[in-house]
């Protein structure tokens, strides 16, 4: 009987910088930290609960199954009798794994959200200022005609052009920003189970013909050599000959 668990994925140190925001994936858990934390003290614990002491489950190990694919397996060698208690011995240790790894997750994801809502927001502002000076060139233009101060219009286009452009780039920094820490939200994920406690349909032991087979050839095997250390002693001792009684 086994079971694979995949290990989830939580965004890692987010480095922002003035013009974007830089980041990857990391585990909830190294996979050999999940698999020691297993054998070590999940399991130990879990013997120890009153609903299963003598449930009569079978020995169950945590082993890494695919390092960089973040899977883990749980596996048991059990008998008919014994595959039920084994399944909710196996589904308790999930349970309890996942149970921890939710937690930072949870943790992690509302982090993220709430940066992502403040860039959001920041956006939403920048991209205010930038619809405001985009109408100012006119309207300051009508007004510097009507003053007749046509010598200072020039100069102030100028600055407007260059809010314009300055409010441009912050947004466009922005939105790089947000698409990173998208694609990181997208990516992370909590630990899951891939496949739940399952026995096999073929046997993981020999079977009784099996062992009969290889105890046959054993005791051939073991026969021959015995007829052939026998012929080895009457040898020799005919070699040596007789034994001289005054020696």
């Amino acid at each position: 009987m086994e079971a694979i668990i995949e290990i989830g994925e939580v965004p890692g140190r987010v480095v922002e910088t003035a013009s974007n925001a830089a980041g990857g994936m990391e585990l909830l858990t190294a996979t050999k930290t999940a698999v020691t934390r297993i054998n070590e003290i999940i399991i130990p614990q879990l013997r120890e609960r009153d609903s299963f002491l003598d449930a009569g489950f079978a020995e169950v190990t945590a082993a890494i199954a695919d390092d960089e694919g973040r899977l883990l397996r749980l596996s048991a060698e059990v008998v008919d009798a014994a595959k039920a208690p084994t399944r909710a011995f196996m589904d308790a240790v999930i349970a309890e794994l996942v149970q921890v790894h939710d937690a930072e997750w949870q943790t992690k994801a509302e982090t993220l959200d709430v940066r992502i809502q403040r860039l959001q927001q920041l956006q939403e502002r920048i991209d205010e200022r930038y619809s405001q000076t985009a109408s100012g060139p006119d309207d300051e233009r009508r007004e510097g005609v009507a003053e007749g101060a046509s010598g200072e219009t020039p100069r102030l286009q100028e600055v407007i052009v260059s809010l314009m452009a300055r409010q441009m780039e912050n947004l466009w920094a922005v939105e790089d920003r947000l698409m990173v820490l998208d694609r990181l939200r997208a990516e992370a994920g909590p630990t899951k189970v891939q496949r739940p406690p399952t026995a096999s349909d073929e046997p993981v032991s020999s079977g009784p013909e099996q062992i009969i087979a290889i105890g046959a050839v054993l005791g051939l095997m073991l026969g021959v050599f015995a007829a052939f250390f026998a012929e080895f002693l009457v040898n020799a001792r005919a070699q040596r000959g007789p034994v001289d009684p005054q020696d």
